[in-house]
């Protein structure tokens, strides 16, 4: 296995990847990830076996309040995905690692994350991953008239 930090050349493999945990669209997601490759403030590693993507992580610089934090800025995992058959292996750490190396170089003291409170396997995975439990929110929204 081999993981890289992402930039514009395989900008697209880690399009396909998160296609499949957000809205779908690889083409809106890659025209997206052009941007991020070329932000200093944000960094995406992406993973592979053989040749194929099999998973991703994407961080970034929070100066913002983060829940639990003490320090700022802040690395902030804004996502997290392992293809399911290399799921348990301990891809996902590697490429945490690999978040956290680069936030140690940003600067950051803190490296931070969430997940929707319904999904028990990224709970279990971020506690694996040394994180701790720093909040607990209900969103609402209203519409103006």
């Amino acid at each position: 296995m081999q993981i890289r930090k992402v930039d514009s050349a395989c900008v697209s493999e880690l399009a396909a990847l998160a296609a499949r945990i957000w809205d779908g669209d690889a083409a809106r997601l890659e025209r997206d990830f052009e941007h991020v490759a070329e932000d200093p403030a944000q960094a995406m590693f992406l993973a592979s076996d053989e040749g194929v993507a099999i998973g991703f992580c994407l961080c970034a610089l929070r100066n913002d309040y983060v829940h639990g934090a003490t320090s700022s800025p802040v690395a902030y995992l804004e996502g997290v995905y392992v293809d399911a058959p290399y799921r348990g292996c301990g891809v996902a750490r590697q490429l945490v690692e690999h978040a956290k190396d680069w936030a140690l170089a940003q600067g950051c003291r803190q490296i931070a994350s969430d997940c929707p409170s319904d999904n028990a396997s990224s709970m279990r995975l971020h506690a694996a991953l040394g994180f701790r439990e720093a909040a607990r929110i209900v969103c609402y929204v209203a519409p103006l008239e």
